[in-house]
């Protein structure tokens, strides 16, 4: 879907997020650029984790993750060092990719080697951006979701890239998306619901991802007018948040559809 993306609308606007902003075009030079590197960790049909906070950093590796022919397993950043040693030894990735901010926590779990630091400027900002985008085999493992564990220990859920399509194909049935959307993603892209809504949803389309760090009632409006928000996903208790705010009747709701 991304390279299609890039292919029909390379100038297009693909990510925001705060003061950053990258065409579809650079978007997936990154992925690419990306993914070459994690080819030659020989991480191919094995899984990658990806330990990090909503961010455009966050995108380019999920995706240079799949591209590189990886099984990409998505990981709370929030999450104690007991939490992820648990579900990283259940997993038994052969790297793990985590926000620079988490070296501290990450570094007793994870051999140095075997791990990648991510931070500061886009690790990509500088490459060429006509690479093209590496696509895995379709029948191949794309995705180990890990559930909540609110009822007991977290389980990793293997998804196939056929799997993830015909959820696509379904959020598509039941939501339409045009290149026009520009959709807001604030809930935490390491969670099936964002990605699903949000990563998948815009490059589906060809559209504009907007990425909050976080959810916050006031940041969330003053988003949604600033940047002219078509579509955007919650839960009910952001919703609730939202209604409750005093700055919810004064906001211009009038881009959302």
């Amino acid at each position: 879907m991304l390279a299609e993306a890039a292919r029909r609308e390379p100038e297009r606007e693909a990510l925001v997020c705060g003061e950053e902003r990258l065409t579809y075009r650079g978007y997936a030079g990154a992925v690419a650029a990306f993914a070459a590197e994690l080819a030659a960790r020989d991480v191919a049909g094995r899984t990658v984790a990806l330990v990090m906070a909503n961010s455009i950093d966050h995108a380019i590796a999920a995706f240079a993750i799949q591209a590189a022919g990886a099984q990409l397993a998505p990981l709370n950043p929030a999450y104690t060092a007991h939490e992820l040693g648990d579900i990283l030894a259940d997993a038994g990735p052969a790297l793990t990719l985590h926000d620079k901010a988490l070296e501290d926590l990450l570094a007793p779990l994870v051999p140095a080697e075997r791990r990648i630091a991510i931070g500061g400027e886009r690790r990509f900002a500088g490459q060429p951006v006509d690479l093209p985008v590496p696509l895995p085999i379709p029948g191949s493992p794309a995705l180990l979701q890990y559930t909540g564990g609110t009822s007991g220990r977290s389980k990793g859920v293997e998804l196939g890239h056929a799997a993830i399509a015909a959820n696509v194909a379904q959020r598509e049935a039941a939501l339409p998306t045009t290149r026009e959307d520009r959709v807001l993603v604030m809930t935490p892209l390491f969670h099936s619901y964002a990605s699903a809504m949000g990563l998948h949803l815009a490059v589906r389309a060809a559209a504009t991802l907007v990425i909050l760090p976080r959810f916050r009632p006031e940041l969330a409006m003053e988003t949604v007018m600033r940047e002219r928000i078509t579509l955007f996903c919650g839960a009910p208790t952001i919703f609730n948040a939202i209604l409750a705010h005093p700055d919810a009747e004064r906001t211009d709701w009038s881009s959302l559809r």
